[in-house]
């Protein structure tokens, strides 16, 4: 399958996260979430493989997976519903990812689910729990390529997101396969929840979030904070 990138769009505010008191509701939900918004993979998670790759939902995933010593470290914060996500990887991800590639900077990736109210079938948080059975199962390259797919196929608003089957072809197109029951299982449903919480302790109150060696970059400032730290 032929994926072609479509244009960026520009960068607006990230979606913002209301706190409510029984948990984590969309950008713009003023209505309380139902207990049934969890994923309904986490109540299958319990018959997931025990012998899964452990994912530290607080550190995030590193890319690459040897860090440049020296190199400033740009921490992301997205969830693949977000619309301004999507546009934020159109417009920096690839230039990111160069500049990883050649050392000068570190790239850790927080995946931060909280969309499930967007679509019609929580593909926030399913999105998230296919991203780390791709990590799981192809490390860290094969996490940004199918990171990148992801907001390149990325569902409308309100609109139902790609079914369990549509996930496990779309890591097939990024060499990844035998993760059916992974994704189908939700086999990291419980990180994926625990990430999130993780965002939350961190003060991540939207996405995308960006932190350069720690401190948070003002999304308006992105432009001109990226092409000096890129041109470096």
């Amino acid at each position: 399958m032929t994926r072609t990138r479509r244009p960026s769009r520009p960068l607006v505010l990230g979606c913002l996260l209301a706190v409510l008191g029984l948990g984590l509701a969309a950008c713009g939900d003023d209505a309380e979430p139902d207990s049934s918004s969890e994923s309904t993979a986490s109540d299958e998670s319990g018959s997931a493989d025990a012998d899964l790759t452990e994912i530290d939902p607080v550190e995030g995933i590193a890319y690459p997976e040897t860090p440049a010593d020296g190199a400033p470290v740009v921490e992301l914060y997205t969830d693949f519903q977000c619309p301004s996500c999507e546009a934020f990887a159109s417009t920096y991800l690839d230039d990111l990812r160069t500049a990883a590639d050649d050392g000068r900077i570190n790239l850790v990736f927080h995946q931060f689910a909280f969309l499930d109210r967007a679509s019609s079938n929580q593909y926030s948080s399913r999105s998230a729990n296919a991203a780390y059975c791709v990590f799981a199962e192809g490390g860290s390259t094969s996490y940004l390529d199918f990171y990148e797919a992801l907001f390149d196929d990325q569902p409308a608003e309100g609109t139902a997101g790609p079914g369990d089957d549509d996930l496990v072809e779309l890591a097939g197109t990024v060499g990844v396969t035998g993760i059916d029951d992974c994704v189908s299982g939700g086999a990291y449903a419980d990180t994926v929840k625990d990430a999130a919480d993780a965002a939350t302790d961190a003060d991540v109150s939207g996405t995308p979030t960006v932190l350069i060696d720690g401190e948070v970059v003002d999304l308006a400032e992105l432009e001109q904070v990226f092409g000096e730290l890129l041109a470096s």
